[in-house]
């Protein structure tokens, strides 16, 4: 398992490489404090990234699919 999570090999990826992580804070799969951790590893490595946290948000973040969509379109945009 350790080999699929980004969170034990954070210093690995490509430094240029910028990190949106999205997460709900109610997910059922995967707990938010893994998203935590990695955005304080990625700050620490001084990486570029953006957290946004949504209060009651299941895994797939359906609930919040509107800015969901936004954040994403906008962190690829050129």
């Amino acid at each position: 398992m350790r080999t699929l999570s980004a969170l034990y090999w954070p210093q690995d990826m490509d430094p240029d490489a910028r990190l949106l992580l999205l997460h709900g804070a109610d997910d059922e799969r995967v707990e938010v404090t893994d998203s935590l951790d990695l955005a304080r590893e990625w700050q620490a490595l001084g990486r570029p990234f953006a957290l946004r946290v949504y209060e009651g948000g299941s895994h797939s973040l359906i609930e919040h699919r509107a800015d969901v969509r936004k954040l994403i379109d906008g962190w690829f945009a050129p």
